[in-house]
């Protein structure tokens, strides 16, 4: 089982194997100390009214014919969808009696290893590289903490061909050699696909944090594969008609609704 060393507030946080992993998935375990990121509002703020928020769309969710596939995203990048997904994960595990995988699918700009703290084993735009070619390869997943929590996160900039993190704004790969563009898309349907099949085997709940809709053809991808899509918006800084654009691209797909962040 790989290791990884990672560097949270100032010291050395270790990611470690346990005795989970099966043919087909191989779990790290690592344990985050507060202080936890401002953003993780179920942890850092349990009796605040955001998190109370996050809790009724959760139970809203589960009235709504409970649906076990959530893909949380939004109009335009830096609307709080990672935030949501993050914060809708935890209030997930923190019912206690089911598994929950947080899958972070936008590759192009993670945000979920720095969230919790920590550098992925393996990223998860490198798994599916690997996965094209391996398609029998156990997967790598990080269990976060005590709890039913468990995640995939991206490697920071990823290369949309290989997986491999290069600098922002990288024009080519140092990995594989191949050009990247802007508004490349990263995802592989059928490796992901795949991905998706195997996680809804182990996990009761799957929520994908995944791109903007109007930044990448990736969330056309993903939707096929979802039971809902939640969409975020900021308040006074979203544009209605963006939203309303990026609802119908993804229609006829069920929008369970849209989540107003502060």
């Amino acid at each position: 089982m790989p290791r990884d060393e990672s560097q949270v507030s100032g010291e050395s946080q270790a990611l470690v194997p346990t005795g989970l992993s099966d043919q087909e998935i191989c779990y790290a375990s690592f344990k985050p100390e507060e202080p936890f990121d401002p953003r993780l509002v179920l942890w850092r703020q349990r009796d605040s009214a955001a998190a109370a928020g996050f809790r009724l769309l959760r139970q809203r969710l589960i009235e709504r014919d409970d649906p076990q596939r959530i893909l949380v995203t939004s109009a335009e990048p830096g609307e709080g969808k990672s935030t949501c997904a993050a914060n809708l994960a935890l209030a997930y595990a923190e019912l206690g009696r089911a598994r929950v995988l947080l899958l972070e699918a936008n590759l192009s700009q993670s945000s979920l290893g720095e969230m919790f703290g920590f550098k992925p084993p393996e990223g998860f735009g490198r798994q599916l590289a690997r996965h094209r070619d391996r398609p029998k390869d156990p997967w790598v997943v990080v269990k976060l903490g005590d709890g039913d929590l468990f995640a995939v996160v991206a490697e920071p900039n990823a290369c949309p061909h290989c997986g491999v993190g290069v600098e922002m704004d990288a024009r080519f790969c140092g990995e594989c050699g191949r050009k990247i563009a802007a508004g490349d898309g990263f995802l592989d349907g059928v490796t992901f696909s795949a991905a998706i099949n195997r996680f809804k085997h182990a996990f009761d709940y799957i929520i994908v944090d995944a791109p903007a809709v109007l930044s990448s053809p990736d969330v056309n991808v993903i939707q096929d594969l979802v039971e809902v899509i939640v969409m975020t918006s900021r308040r006074q800084q979203s544009s209605a008609p963006s939203l309303r654009r990026a609802l119908d691209q993804v229609a006829p797909a069920p929008v369970a609704g849209v989540v107003f962040l502060e």
